[in-house]
């Protein structure tokens, strides 16, 4: 997408490549730091249906080789 605003073609007009992305987290810091809800949690994230909603997200990228 060439749209300024997406994370993605940021990092490409930066000259990254290989770039990825990976959302994570469903409930709050305070409440995920709780044993019971840990493990809830990381069932939760695995549904595809709702993944893209989750609101933490990584982003990755690399740096091309110079040559």
């Amino acid at each position: 997408a060439q749209d300024p605003a997406n994370a993605a073609y940021r990092l490409g007009e930066a000259g990254l490549e290989s770039l990825g992305l990976h959302r994570f987290g469903f409930f709050p810091p305070f409440a995920a730091n709780k044993p019971a809800l840990m493990r809830l949690e990381r069932r939760l994230e695995r549904f595809p249906l709702w993944r893209p909603l989750l609101p933490a997200a990584l982003f990755t990228a690399r740096r091309p080789l110079s040559e």
